[in-house]
C-alpha cells in the first residue's frame, strides 16, 4: 500500500498572502490598528488560558478594537503571536458565529490567571 505525500506548501503560501493582504488593507484604513489589536490579543491570553480566536475578536469588538476592514486581519496577528511565544495552538473548537464550523483553539503561554 503506497502513501499519497500532499505538498500543502503552495496552500500555506496563499494563505499567508491572504492574510498579510487583509492586515495591509486593515492598516491603510487605520494605520493604528495592527498594533493595537495586537496588543489586545497579548492582554487576552494573559487573562485567558484556552481560547478561540472568535473569542479574541468578539471581546475586541466589544471594547472597541474592532478590524476596521474583514475580521481576516486577525489571522496574521494571531501567527505573529504563535511566533512571539504567547500562545500555541491546542486543538480545536466551534464558532457559533459561522454555523459552528471547526476553529482553532489556542493555549496561551503568558497565562497569568488575572482577568484584565
Amino acid at each position: 500500500m503506497n502513501q499519497v505525500a500532499f505538498d500543502f506548501s503552495a496552500a500555506r503560501a496563499a494563505a499567508n498572502r491572504g492574510m498579510r493582504q487583509a492586515l495591509d488593507h486593515a492598516e491603510y484604513t487605520d494605520q493604528e490598528w495592527p498594533d493595537l489589536a495586537y496588543a489586545f490579543l497579548c492582554r487576552y491570553a494573559r487573562s485567558h488560558e484556552f481560547f478561540e480566536g472568535w473569542h479574541v475578536t468578539e471581546a475586541a469588538r466589544l471594547c472597541g478594537y474592532d478590524a476596521p476592514t474583514t475580521g481576516r486581519a486577525w489571522g496574521s496577528l494571531y501567527v505573529k503571536a504563535q511566533k512571539d511565544g504567547v500562545m500555541v495552538k491546542a486543538g480545536a473548537g466551534r464558532n457559533p458565529h459561522r454555523h459552528n464550523s471547526i476553529c482553532e483553539r489556542y493555549r496561551s503561554l503568558v497565562f497569568s490567571g488575572v482577568h484584565a
